[in-house]
């Protein structure tokens, strides 16, 4: 068994993923046999050979125009490909909750996940929705600043947001909805309402003048 890891490929072309070769996805918690571990290290004299990931960063995460820097790093996950008989056991989306982006995170922050008694996060409505937030939202800060109060994403299947927008509280979003915003700018407001099957392109465009009324045609845009 190996892994595959995001930050090592370049970052372009995008890092396919097809689900029949990558069945599945690691969630960071591993068991290890403690006396097999130790016979490896000592067969490695002390460390084991893990790949080397080069992570492209910038001095400063918040401003991409801080000079770029390398973070190398190793991953546990890949001392898998160490051991021959190392496997793999499969928790359904209904025992896992991935928070790796801050669109994981709003997606359990919003109704499309509930506690049980139990203390478990549970999806209200299995499957939950496919959230991808711009990179606007990809700190935590920046997205309690956009989206203070999240959506309802319980009857949604996917959302997209493109540009920097911010919620107001009420929104429900339903099936495929994407939001954008391609002017720029200050960040424009989604309103409360609710949305399904959209695309919401903010902010909308400015009304057509009408013809006539002492205006020239050719005035109109």
């Amino acid at each position: 068994m190996g892994g595959r890891f995001g930050a090592r490929p370049p970052p372009t072309p995008p890092l396919p993923l097809p689900p029949a070769r990558h069945r599945f996805f690691n969630t960071n918690n591993l068991w290890l046999h403690l006396p097999k571990l130790k016979a490896a290290l000592e067969a490695a004299g002390g460390a084991l050979a893990l790949p080397l990931i080069k992570n492209k960063k910038t001095v400063n995460p918040r401003d991409a125009a801080t000079p770029a820097v390398y973070q190398l790093e190793t991953a546990m996950g890949a001392a898998v490909a160490l051991f021959p008989d190392a496997g793999a056991v499969v928790v359904p989306r209904s025992r896992f909750a991935p928070v790796k982006t801050t669109g994981d995170l709003l997606l359990v922050r919003s109704d499309a996940y509930a506690v049980a008694p139990d203390a478990t996060l549970a999806p209200t409505k299995p499957p939950p929705a496919a959230v991808t937030l711009d990179g606007a939202y990809k700190l935590v800060d920046a997205l309690d600043a956009l989206i203070p109060s999240p959506p309802s994403l319980v009857g949604c299947r996917s959302l997209r947001v493109r540009g920097a927008v911010k919620f107001a509280e009420g929104v429900v979003l339903e099936g495929d909805v994407l939001v954008a915003n391609d002017a720029g700018g200050a960040p424009p407001t989604l309103v409360r309402g609710t949305y399904r099957d959209s695309v919401i392109v903010l902010p909308p465009a400015p009304a057509r003048a009408p013809a006539g009324d002492g205006v020239p045609a050719a005035a109109v845009a």
